[in-house]
């Protein structure tokens, strides 16, 4: 087998796995009482929408025991790397709730490209925003007014 066709069977193998994964994981939290979500569902270069779409079909499969609520988390920021953007976006034509966004001074080292990506995206699919915020204290006092 080729290399283009082992990596085309690991990421069928990873879909599947990352899909019943998140499914069982809902099936679980429901189990208990859980009737509300909302949960964050990585998207970037690298996975691309592998991680979203598990959590879409955890979603779809539980959808008449719990509102589930998905973020499409851009968890290696938007400016490091081609795509990333267009990842995000993708993840809310296919049925993101909300958009995401993290760290867009210490990690994309640009508050204000990264912001205006996240809120443009709002803004355009009509959905709220949830940005993780780490950034060091240092960072407030050093972004542009």
């Amino acid at each position: 087998m080729g290399h283009d066709a082992e990596r085309a069977a690991e990421l069928a193998h990873c879909r599947g796995f990352r899909r019943d994964r998140a499914t069982a994981c809902l099936g679980a939290m429901i189990e208990r009482g859980t009737t509300r979500v909302r949960t964050y569902a990585q998207v970037d270069v690298d996975a691309g929408l592998e991680r979203f779409e598990g959590v879409l079909a955890a979603r779809e499969a539980h959808r008449n025991r719990a509102d589930v609520e998905v973020i499409a988390f851009p968890q290696a920021g938007l400016l490091r790397e081609a795509g990333s953007a267009e990842v995000l976006e993708e993840a809310l034509k296919l049925g993101a709730d909300v958009v995401g966004g993290i760290d867009p001074c210490s990690l994309d080292r640009d508050p204000v490209r990264h912001l205006d990506i996240v809120f443009g995206l709002a803004e355009k699919y009509s959905v709220p925003v949830d940005i993780h915020l780490h950034e060091p204290v240092s960072w407030a006092c050093s972004m542009p007014s």
